[in-house]
């Protein structure tokens, strides 16, 4: 979806934005940790927040970005949403092989423990989205929750 919007002119947030722009970790980390830490739910991100993070583009795709898609419609309330749905099936095994997999690979999260930088700092996002998007304590419940949470945000969106 990034190149396809970006191929119509519309510079797109996606995944791979956080590898481009190291320093958006940091605001990811935050928003991710207002949003579903109890201690923060009533600290949503503001207007000026999401501008600060997303103004420099006219389209968003991919994690963690989905993460938010209630408080990024309630922002920007003219913004078209566009809802690319798959198979749930399809979906899952892509989202296995390459976000759980990943995530969960024990060379991964030796990595992510040890090292505070970049790597560090991609890993606790993949943890803070873990425990909050579909409240897993563990990448199996993870996996056990992946299909549910998948439709839940679809008939959201």
């Amino acid at each position: 979806m990034k190149t396809a919007y970006e191929v119509l002119g519309y510079p797109t947030y996606h995944w791979v934005s956080m590898m481009e722009n190291p320093k958006d970790l940091d605001l990811w980390t935050s928003a991710l940790t207002r949003k579903y830490d109890d201690n923060n739910n009533n600290n949503p991100y503001t207007l000026a927040e999401w501008d600060a993070l997303l103004g420099h583009v006219s389209a968003v795709t991919d994690s963690p970005i989905n993460a938010f898609a209630p408080e990024l419609i309630i922002a920007y309330p003219h913004a078209k949403v566009v809802l690319v749905e798959r198979d749930t099936e399809s979906w899952y095994k892509s989202f296995e092989k390459n976000v759980i997999s990943s995530f969960a690979a024990p060379f991964t999260r030796l990595v992510v423990n040890l090292e505070p930088g970049f790597i560090g700092k991609m890993g606790r996002i993949g943890d803070l989205l873990m425990r909050g998007q579909w409240d897993s304590k563990d990448f199996d419940e993870w996996r056990a929750k992946a299909r549910d949470g998948y439709e839940e945000h679809n008939a959201l969106v």
